[in-house]
């Protein structure tokens, strides 16, 4: 049957099946979103009693644009990091023309509470919060990479732990997606045995390892696991 259909634009992964019962025919394909189409049946187009349509026909439609989304990067977790000096998010946005984002500092024990309980961050109540909104100009139904402030325009984020909730009025959700933020400008490498860990803490402007710093290794319920200091080439 694709011998006898036409598709303008043309798409990939076309194909064409017809019922069982051989009353309706079925086209596929990669149609791109937001786009007009038009599907042309030719007029030797024959049914299952071998009758042609006899003149061509031509089915005009337009295929819905993609439904806005903001997602901010993260790998594998909800706790992202930043530096102080780069206090910017990443985020992949499809038609969304502006963002609101709402950033408050976050205590250790509220972090613990609130990044393993979907419940705890939906009833959380921030204090302290800054919202910051930001204009984007997205190109149509096309999937782009975003960045998401922190703070005013040139401002820092001071080091610490930050609850984080990307919206934008373009989005209607049901509920809050949660983001964790950690402001440091120290790199930590972590490496974790059955009986032992290995930390080497590094400053990243300068590059050098810190020295003397404290360091406290938690479970995930916040149960303080071991502590140390950090020796002159920034190792514990």
């Amino acid at each position: 049957y694709e011998d006898f259909i036409t598709i303008a634009p043309t798409v990939d992964g076309f194909s064409a099946f017809v019922s069982e019962d051989g009353l309706e025919l079925s086209i596929y394909g990669n149609f791109a979103p937001d786009t007009n189409y038009a599907i042309e049946l030719a007029a030797k187009l024959k049914d299952q009693w071998e009758q042609s349509l006899g003149d061509p026909y031509i089915y005009n439609f337009r295929t819905e644009p993609m439904p806005a989304t903001l997602n901010l990067q993260s790998i594998g977790t909800s706790t992202i990091f930043v530096r102080p000096d780069e206090p910017v998010l990443y985020a992949d946005a499809v038609n969304v023309q502006k963002a609101d984002v709402e950033v408050a500092p976050l205590s250790l024990q509220d972090f613990f509470s609130l990044q393993s309980s979907y419940e705890n961050q939906q009833a959380y109540v921030p204090t302290n919060a800054s919202t910051f909104s930001q204009t984007i100009n997205p190109l149509p139904s096309v999937r782009q990479d975003v960045k998401i402030n922190l703070t005013q325009q040139n401002n820092q984020l001071l080091p610490g732990l930050y609850y984080v909730n990307a919206t934008s009025p373009q989005i209607q959700l049901s509920s809050k997606v949660v983001n964790f933020v950690v402001s440091s400008q120290v790199n930590l490498t972590f490496k974790r045995g059955a009986t032992e860990a290995f930390i080497w803490a590094v400053d990243l402007p300068s590059q050098t390892p810190i020295a003397n710093a404290s360091v406290v290794i938690y479970d995930n319920a916040g149960n303080q696991l071991g502590s140390g200091i950090t020796d002159a080439s920034g190792i514990w």
